[in-house]
């Protein structure tokens, strides 16, 4: 609501509405109109982050690109949460530890088997590439 147009000195009611103003924002954003009610003289709409998406997964900006009305994050919609994901080969295990749910990206990596004491090898049944700790 536009107040200027009511100053005291006319003879009528003379409210102006005016659209709130925020139309995107950023990416890892999203646009709250929740306190852009029609009933308050402030512009309210007002960019808000994307919530945690939560462990393993992370935030996709092509979902959460600033230009929704609703959080596409962990606690709105979930539409943005994509799992962290890769392949690894053989003697490789798949490290999620920096998939915390709050990064813009697939962090998964594969990391190395740990080495074996002298006279031993790494069994390659069990380090296969599709497991999630090292064994």
């Amino acid at each position: 609501i536009d107040q200027s147009a009511c100053d005291g000195t006319g003879s009528s009611n003379s409210w102006t509405c005016v659209n709130c103003a925020v139309s995107t924002c950023v990416a890892g954003q999203w646009i709250d109109t929740s306190l852009c009610t029609g009933s308050t003289s402030s512009n309210l709409r007002t960019c808000q982050p994307c919530s945690n998406c939560g462990t393993f997964k992370y935030i996709s900006h092509a979902v959460c690109d600033g230009t929704g009305t609703a959080d596409p994050g962990g606690s709105g919609t979930k539409a943005a949460c994509k799992w962290c994901f890769t392949t690894c080969t053989s003697g490789q295990w798949t490290d999620l530890s920096l998939c915390n749910g709050a990064g813009s990206t697939n962090a998964a990596q594969c990391d190395q088997c740990s080495a074996c004491s002298a006279v031993q090898y790494i069994d390659t049944s069990v380090c296969d590439g599709s497991g999630t700790f090292d064994t």
